[in-house]
């Protein structure tokens, strides 16, 4: 509709124009007095005519493979620009579309140029990109002026890109516990001897684990594959739970929530790897699947924001949430002895699955992600209805994008 408005606005400008250069004819009443009018109706055929060539030879195309920056920094795009024709583009311009990474429309960019005849040029293009995540960056619409810029056309402009907005990550502190490290019952910790080589133990297989680790032997009766346990492997181990289930809010307080899940599981994972412990990060991808790695490391922040689910608010009874990831990591074979709870959505289902976590001699921790537009008293009484956690000894902090953890 806006579109609509400003071609009407200029096709009546046009008009007024062509009627204000006739009044000198009107008052005349002689041949000369239609030479602005002819003047401008010339203008406006040239400007027309000098379209033609421009619009069959005017490239333009992004160079934006890999391209990546930190969430709040500014990402400079490559934009080449070719004319092939052997007229002057006196004026053109170019509409970027942003998606942010839930998919939404971020905003519209206009990039202005000009180039000679025969001419190509590679330009840069700055984007300020606010939120962590994939966002597809693509020209929307390449309009080109013709001489004067009279008039105009539209050159219809295909592809796009997949750009990566790398998360901050903080100096987390894991938990520390007291007392022996906790060990599952289920584990068959007896030492044996494949092969020559000593092991305490198995577990299901999980995505990163060395393909020399894996128990042929017990795999061809099983399932699916089977992990070999090494007595160096019996370090303490740590599951990052990150659950992209959220209560309903708006788009920006989810985007905020996206964010702050993100780098908060990946601050807790990045801490576990420091301390030289096992760590494995538990999600739920794109497609709804959960999902467990078991290096989530640096080096594997793109592939893994690449599989991220986007957060989603309530309504959503099929997508896996904490509870659910609780659930299945009670199952697991090789489930972790120290569990961090990474959510932005706290129910009574929740607190409950966390009481059955104590109560397996497993150490949870809950980490709830707040909204920062929270004011002290909303803070406290969150804090105020998770107390109830301490009676169970159980650790829980607020977390918010604009700050570290608190307990």
């Amino acid at each position: 509709m806006k579109r609509f408005f400003c071609r009407a606005g200029k096709l009546l400008l046009l008009l007024l124009c062509l009627a204000a250069s006739a009044l000198p004819a009107v008052y005349t009443g002689s041949v000369y007095g239609y030479l602005p009018v002819l003047l401008l109706v010339s203008a406006l055929v040239l400007s027309l005519f000098w379209l033609l060539p421009l619009r069959r030879g005017l490239y333009v195309a992004l160079s934006g493979e890999d391209v990546r920056c930190p969430r709040g920094g500014v990402m400079t795009i490559g934009i080449l620009a070719e004319n092939r024709s052997p007229f002057l583009c006196p004026k053109a311009i170019a509409a970027f579309r942003v998606s942010d990474p839930l998919g939404g429309a971020a905003g519209e960019r206009i990039f202005t140029f000009s180039l000679g005849g025969r001419r190509s040029a590679r330009l840069e293009l700055e984007l300020d990109m606010p939120h962590v995540g994939c966002c597809e960056i693509g020209i929307r619409e390449l309009r080109v002026f013709g001489f004067f810029g009279l008039a105009s056309l539209s050159i219809p402009c295909v592809g796009s890109f997949s750009a990566l907005v790398m998360p901050r990550l903080w100096e987390a502190e894991t938990p520390e516990y007291r007392g022996t490290e906790l060990r599952d019952s289920d584990r068959d910790s007896r030492v044996t001897a494949v092969g020559g080589t000593d092991y305490t133990g198995v577990r299901e297989y999980a995505i990163g684990d060395p393909m020399k680790q894996i128990h042929w032997k017990l795999s061809a009766h099983s399932r699916g594959y089977v992990t070999k346990l090494q007595e160096s492997s019996r370090r303490q181990e740590f599951a990052v739970l990150l659950d992209f289930c959220a209560a309903e809010a708006a788009d920006d307080t989810l985007l905020e929530f996206n964010d702050c899940l993100i780098e908060t599981a990946l601050s807790l994972a990045a801490a576990v790897s420091r301390q030289e412990a096992e760590c494995a990060l538990l999600y739920a991808d794109a497609s709804g699947s959960l999902q467990r790695s078991v290096r989530p490391d640096e080096e594997a922040i793109p592939a893994l924001l690449r599989s991220f689910a986007n957060v989603r608010g309530e309504g959503d009874g099929g997508f896996p949430d904490a509870v659910a990831m609780l659930r299945q990591e009670a199952r697991s074979a090789n489930r972790a002895a120290h569990v961090l709870v990474v959510t932005a959505r706290v129910t009574e289902e929740l607190l409950a699955e966390l009481q059955l976590v104590k109560h397996q001699r497993r150490n949870p921790v809950l980490f709830r992600v707040v909204p920062a537009a929270w004011t002290s008293r909303e803070r406290d009484d969150e804090a105020l209805r998770l107390r109830a956690l301490d009676a169970l000894e159980i650790p829980f902090h607020l977390v918010s994008i604009t700050e570290t953890v608190s307990a």
